[in-house]
């Protein structure tokens, strides 16, 4: 009779053993999928990304592989604007970090005579992130800060006509390598570009923002920053451009490109710089500066100019560069 209630007392210790497995293993389950990725899944599919964004989860993903295109003019809350145009709005927080694109990344589509833009309720971040297609945030409203730091573009990358509601754009350390595009963006808060690198042109036309810091940059091609408008501080210092940098018609608080190297030509026409500006240990291939006012004399302490030029200080004093 002992014998018989030591068996049975064995076997129901077994059986809640494997109980307990089983539910640690259900709780850890329950745990990946409230997630909504599994956690060694290496390889990630867009839709997946776009499932959970329309379910109203935050996206956080690091180290991962997204195998297709990432659309999100596929989120399924949308509403049509005054021009008839179907904004798709993401509430969640976007975040990316040391993720690769296979596919493209786009904000915008077209669906016959009807144009589809994604609109971000929240800050969206790719963070050293690989893009090996192209890229596509054209027309976007972030309602938060949009970070990119550290990415690379090895296809066009587009983020033109945007608007950037929250602390401003991270785009430091980033390399492009093919055309990188940021025309018109507007920002109520800071650009940050520092030391990135762009193969190709640079187009940054018709900015507006806080504060502007472009240090260390190396262009290879053309820097276009025509009718930008920083109402802060704008650093450009140490960087090497090898091809035109134009800068017709800004506007700058202030400005400072020190120990700078043009290989060819700044262009300065119709710009007007409001504060203090430095030039100082520059090396100019060409310097245009035609109808530009300083209010304040400019600095060029050591600067290389191969071509005089001269330029207007106050509306009233005019200073010769040589």
């Amino acid at each position: 009779m002992a014998k018989c209630l030591y068996k049975i007392l064995y076997l129901c210790c077994i059986i809640l053993n494997c109980m307990k497995k089983i539910f640690v293993l259900s709780v850890i389950s329950f745990f990946l999928c409230s997630c909504g990725f599994a956690k060694d899944d290496k390889m990630i599919e867009a839709k997946d990304i776009i499932k959970q964004i329309n379910k109203g989860k935050n996206i956080q993903l690091v180290d991962k592989i997204i195998s297709d295109d990432l659309d999100f003019t596929k989120i399924e809350e949308r509403c049509a604007d005054a021009n008839g145009s179907m904004l798709h709005t993401v509430k969640p927080e976007i975040l990316f970090v040391k993720c690769v694109f296979l596919g493209k990344v786009t904000c915008s589509s077209q669906e016959g005579k009807i144009s589809h833009q994604a609109r971000f309720d929240n800050n969206v971040s790719f963070r050293a992130c690989d893009f090996r297609n192209t890229v596509d945030f054209n027309y976007t409203s972030i309602g938060g800060s949009l970070n990119l730091a550290q990415s690379v573009f090895r296809e066009n990358a587009d983020l033109n006509s945007i608007f950037v509601k929250g602390s401003g754009v991270q785009l430091w350390e980033v390399k492009a390598e093919k055309g990188f595009s940021m025309v018109d963006l507007r920002t109520l808060g800071g650009v940050n570009m520092m030391d990135a690198q762009f193969k190709q042109d640079c187009m940054l036309q018709s900015m507006q923002c806080t504060n502007f810091q472009f240090s260390n940059v190396v262009c290879e091609s053309i820097l276009d920053l025509s009718m930008s408008n920083v109402k802060g501080r704008a650093l450009i210092n140490y960087g090497q451009f090898s091809g035109n940098v134009l800068m017709n018609n800004v506007r700058m608080e202030e400005l400072d490109m020190l120990s700078c190297k043009f290989g060819k030509e700044l262009r300065l026409d119709e710009s007007v710089i409001l504060g203090k500006s430095r030039f100082n240990q520059s090396q100019f291939e060409g310097l245009s500066a035609n109808n530009c006012y300083f209010l304040i004399e400019p600095l060029f302490e050591g600067a290389n100019v191969k071509n005089a030029v001269k330029v207007n200080v106050l509306e009233s004093k005019q200073i010769e560069i040589k």
